[in-house]
């Protein structure tokens, strides 16, 4: 598939352009030139990346949902179903790599799950 000239995809590629897809998204097809289009993770990879990556993703956003499910069914911390919430909220309009590092949700992912939760019913003090 080519769109205008200098870009072309392929289903095991991806995006042959020079440029960011975004960018291609915004001028091949919404028609503006300069424009950055939002893409969401999945897009996005499908078209960076082609198929394989975004079958990477895919296996990667349910990994991490999966790590979440099974943290919360053991710890029952309230937070973990937040991240989780935050996490597919970013995956709207961000790569799934970039909402995990540059946004810190993969850090608040690792600080949850290596502390504990307090039982502030408890009247014990959490230290």
């Amino acid at each position: 598939m080519s769109v205008g000239t200098g870009f072309s995809w392929t289903l095991f590629d991806g995006s042959t352009s020079v440029e960011p897809i975004t960018f291609v998204v915004g001028e091949g097809f919404l028609g503006l030139i300069g424009l950055n289009a939002n893409t969401n993770a999945f897009i996005y990879q499908l078209g960076a990346g082609g198929a394989l990556m975004y079958l990477a993703t895919i296996f990667l956003v349910s990994l991490i949902f999966a790590l979440l499910d099974s943290a919360y069914f053991c710890k029952k911390n309230p937070a973990l179903i937040y991240l989780g919430f935050s996490f597919s909220i970013l995956l709207t309009e961000q790569a799934a790599t970039t909402a995990l590092l540059s946004s810190g949700i993969g850090v608040l992912i690792m600080i949850v799950l290596l502390s504990d939760r307090a039982d502030l019913n408890s009247g014990k003090r959490p230290f």
